[in-house]
């Protein structure tokens, strides 16, 4: 609201925000996740789940909360919750090492993306997805969508039907996928590109 910004891609390109309200959001696999919080249980691993578009999520237990390292969700502990009565799930969260993670075979059929040592987070990662429904919804050619990205998880967004930007402080495979490559994120590199390309 800030910045204007009516229109976005959100939640890893599952959700659409069309003139400031979510029109779509469509939540992960439910049988996937439960055979994830299932395997978790089996290997005696914490796990947390949001089931809401909000900043809430539910554990089962109270150590969840000291094991994910953050502030920015609010932690609900409620001993009885069993994920099997839940109808959807928005996100998984996995207190757990890269090299614990590997423990749970299960994760190779949900989408992952890790932003801390301490956890792993199930979460939609295909950002590509959302700027073609995006164009699709405004009637618009991909072949006008720009996307700019710097991590792994804007690497979906990097496609040949769009023109891609990768920031200074990208990681190399999203420059090597890049059409350009402008300044850090930090020195106006998203200006300095819109320039460069002459759309302001």
């Amino acid at each position: 609201d800030q910045l204007g910004l009516t229109d976005m891609v959100c939640d890893g390109g599952n959700g659409i925000v069309i003139d400031g309200s979510l029109v779509e959001l469509e939540p992960l696999d439910r049988d996937a996740c439960i055979r994830v919080l299932e395997e978790c249980d089996r290997k005696g691993m914490l796990w947390g789940v949001s089931i809401t578009d909000t900043q809430e999520r539910l554990t089962r237990d109270a150590r969840f909360a000291d094991a994910v390292h953050d502030t920015y969700m609010n932690t609900t502990v409620d001993p009885t919750l069993d994920f099997h009565d839940l109808p959807l799930f928005y996100k998984l969260f996995i207190p757990c090492t890269v090299e614990e993670e590997s423990r749970l075979a299960s994760l190779a059929n949900v989408p992952t993306a890790r932003f801390s040592p301490y956890v792993l987070f199930v979460e939609p990662v295909d950002k590509g997805r959302g700027v073609k429904r995006m164009m699709e919804h405004y009637g618009a050619p991909l072949s006008d969508a720009v996307v700019f990205g710097d991590g792994m998880n804007d690497l979906s967004m990097f496609l040949p039907s769009w023109t891609c930007i990768a920031m200074g402080n990208a990681r190399p495979q999203l420059k090597e996928r890049a059409n350009y490559v402008t300044a850090d994120v930090d020195k106006d590199g998203i200006l300095l590109a819109c320039r460069h390309f002459g759309w302001i």
